[in-house]
C-alpha cells in the first residue's frame, strides 16, 4: 500500500477531534479484525513456523495494549467530569476488548509460552495483567490435560515472584504477589491430585 506520507494518518496536519476520531477508529477496526471469522480461520490454519512468526506479534501487540491501557485509564479518570469522559471511556472498553481477543486467538500452547514471554517483562505493570489473564484462562477451566506439563512449567517462574532476596517497595507489588498466590491456588486445584510431589505444603513467608 502507498500512502501520501510516510504513515497512515498526518497527526501533524490533523485537528484534535480529527484525531480523537481516528484513534477510536483504529481500535474499533482492530477490533472487528481480530474477532472476525475469516481471520480466526486463517490463523487456525497457519504452519508452525508462521505461528511461532505470529506468536511475536502478539506478545509485542499484547504489551503495547496494556501501557495504552494503563494511560487512557489516567486520561479517563482526569476526565470524568468533562464533556469527553464518555469518549475516553468508550476507548478504554474497546481497548479492553482488543487485550481480550488477542490473547483469545491463541491456542492454549501458545498462550503460556505468551505469559511467560509476559513474566518476565522489566516493567511490572505487564508481569501484573499477564497473571490476570493467566487466572482468567484458569477460571474458564479451557486447559485439558495435554498442556498440564506446559502448566506445570509456570510454578518455577510463579514462585520466583517470592524470592527472599526480591525486597517489596510498594504497594503494587504486593499486589502482584497475592495475583500470584491466586494462581498458585488455581494451578493446585487443576493438577495437584495427579501430582502430589509437586504440590507439597510449602512455608512462603517465614
Amino acid at each position: 500500500m502507498k500512502f501520501q506520507y510516510k504513515n497512515i494518518y498526518d497527526v501533524t496536519k490533523s485537528t484534535p477531534k480529527s484525531l480523537r476520531h481516528y484513534k477510536i477508529t483504529a481500535v474499533q477496526f482492530l477490533s472487528n479484525l481480530l474477532s472476525s471469522e475469516d481471520f480466526i480461520n486463517r490463523v487456525a490454519v497457519l504452519n508452525q513456523d508462521e505461528t511461532d512468526n505470529i506468536n511475536k506479534h502478539c506478545d509485542h501487540l499484547t504489551i503495547e495494549l496494556i501501557m495504552l491501557i494503563q494511560i487512557i485509564s489516567k486520561i479517563a479518570d482526569q476526565h470524568q467530569n468533562r464533556p469527553s469522559a464518555k469518549y475516553w471511556k468508550v476507548l478504554l472498553h474497546h481497548l479492553y476488548d482488543v487485550l481480550d481477543l488477542v490473547n483469545n486467538l491463541l491456542p492454549n500452547t501458545l498462550f503460556l509460552q505468551s505469559i511467560k514471554t509476559l513474566l518476565k517483562h522489566e516493567i511490572l505493570l505487564v508481569k501484573k495483567k499477564a497473571l490476570e489473564l493467566l487466572n482468567a484462562r484458569l477460571l474458564q477451566k479451557k486447559f485439558s490435560e495435554d498442556t498440564h506439563e506446559e502448566l506445570l512449567s509456570l510454578i518455577k517462574p510463579l514462585t520466583d515472584f517470592f524470592k527472599v532476596e526480591v525486597k517489596v517497595e510498594n504497594q503494587e507489588q504486593e499486589i502482584v504477589q497475592q495475583t500470584v498466590l491466586i494462581s498458585l491456588k488455581l494451578l493446585t486445584k487443576l493438577l495437584a491430585i495427579d501430582r502430589p510431589a509437586v504440590f507439597r505444603p510449602v512455608r512462603i513467608f517465614e
